[in-house]
């Protein structure tokens, strides 16, 4: 069996509002991808069960992180921005290290937004990437 990995050495790379590849991984605390197939149900005649087929696939990522004027120049540079679609990214959910698994594709930065602030805990932000190519691979030395 496998060893379990944790989150802590996770790498992401996005292209900034200038196109230029930008290593965000100390802006980020997690990443949560979402993802949905729509599903089409036929049915034809003389047909005892209805047949589904694979429709349309999207993907989100829920990007959560603490907020620093760093994050929030990136971020508002690209979010709902022309600058924003289509951007190269680059995860790797166990570091950028040889050997490891690596995703890489185009994404639309579509959402950011601080969260809550309040005197009890940490600032925090909200970002969404809508994923529109995907390739998997592993980082190279």
């Amino acid at each position: 069996m496998s060893d379990f990995i944790t989150g802590k050495n996770a790498h992401l790379r996005l292209d900034n509002a200038a196109g230029t590849p930008t290593d965000i991984s100390s802006y980020i605390t997690s990443l949560t991808p979402t993802s949905n197939t729509e599903e089409f149900g036929v049915k034809v005649w003389k047909a005892e069960r209805v047949a589904k087929v694979a429709g349309f696939k999207e993907e989100d990522w829920e990007i959560k992180g603490p907020w620093t004027p760093e994050a929030d120049t990136f971020w508002r540079g690209i979010a709902g921005e022309d600058e924003g679609k289509g951007i190269n990214y680059e995860f790797g959910p166990d570091g950028d290290a040889a050997g490891k698994t690596k995703f890489t594709g185009t994404a639309n930065a579509t959402h950011y937004e601080i969260d809550e602030t309040s005197a009890e805990g940490v600032v925090n932000y909200t970002a969404r990437l809508s994923i529109l190519t995907k390739v998997v691979g592993t980082f190279s030395a």
